[in-house]
């Protein structure tokens, strides 16, 4: 995705602390709001449910704010929409750059799924992991059959947060999240996308500590890819939200992404 090292001067004057911090080198923040789109498809207004510091939060809108989308149509016609976004922002102090990463744009959601929900019970944050104040971002391959019931999962490359550790240490610690989100997953059941022929979801899961802060030490942690992915690469995979949702087709991004 793209990198701006505009962001990243910004972020140094509403984080003055990153400018001295020699590890890690990788911080990274979840973001979301939403977007109103004009009836060219420009953005009229952009709203972040979190700050990451007003300074900085400005600067991340008036980048936003340049991109145009697909204009979205109601009964044929181009209409205002609001468009519910999510990213990840990642500061590189080698490269002085901000990234933004896991750009999606969807339907705004109509209410927080709820945990005891049957179809899709959110997953466990574990306890030993939440103790120690570490995060992670994962990303599922989920396999299903014909009726939409989860047959196998398996983990992507992902990241853990948090404070400074081995290196088999943030492995152990991105297993254990690895095994809670596929635990939960597990018990989903994704019927519709099965009638529509898919076989094969990308699902993200984020264990995220709000009071932890927005920007967190991030270490990037490898996992090899089961056998069953290596086989389906190069087929058709269909991407979620990390509620289980395909993203809307009404939302296409055309232009500004690199600006």
């Amino acid at each position: 995705m793209k990198t701006s090292k505009a962001l990243f001067t910004v972020l140094l004057l509403c984080l003055p602390l990153l400018a001295s911090a020699r590890e890690p080198k990788i911080y990274r923040a979840p973001l979301e709001g939403t977007v109103v789109i004009d009836t060219d498809g420009s953005v009229m207004d952009v709203t972040f449910e979190t700050s990451l510091g007003d300074n900085f939060d400005a600067a991340l809108t008036q980048k936003i704010s340049r991109w145009v989308l697909q204009p979205v149509l109601s009964d044929g016609k181009p209409a205002v929409a609001v468009a519910y976004v999510s990213l990840w922002l990642q500061a590189d102090l080698s490269s002085q750059e901000v990234r933004i990463e896991n750009f999606r744009l969807r339907e705004p959601p109509s209410g927080k799924r709820s945990k005891t929900d049957p179809n899709r019970p959110a997953p466990v944050y574990p306890r030993e992991s939440s103790v120690r104040r570490f995060g992670a971002e994962i990303v599922l391959n989920v396999r299903i059959d014909e009726n939409g019931v989860v047959k196998e999962t398996s983990s992507e490359s992902g990241w853990l947060t948090g404070p400074r550790t081995s290196t088999s240490e943030r492995k152990r610690h991105f297993g254990i999240f690895v095994k809670a989100a596929e635990s939960a997953v597990k018990k989903w059941s994704f019927p519709e996308l099965a009638a529509e022929g898919h076989e094969v979801l990308q699902l993200p899961v984020y264990f995220v500590l709000r009071a932890s802060g927005a920007w967190r030490p991030a270490y990037r942690v490898d996992v090899e890819p089961a056998p069953w992915v290596i086989a389906h690469q190069g087929q058709p995979i269909a991407k979620l939200d990390n509620d289980g949702e395909l993203e809307s087709e009404r939302f296409r991004l055309v232009s500004g992404f690199d600006r």
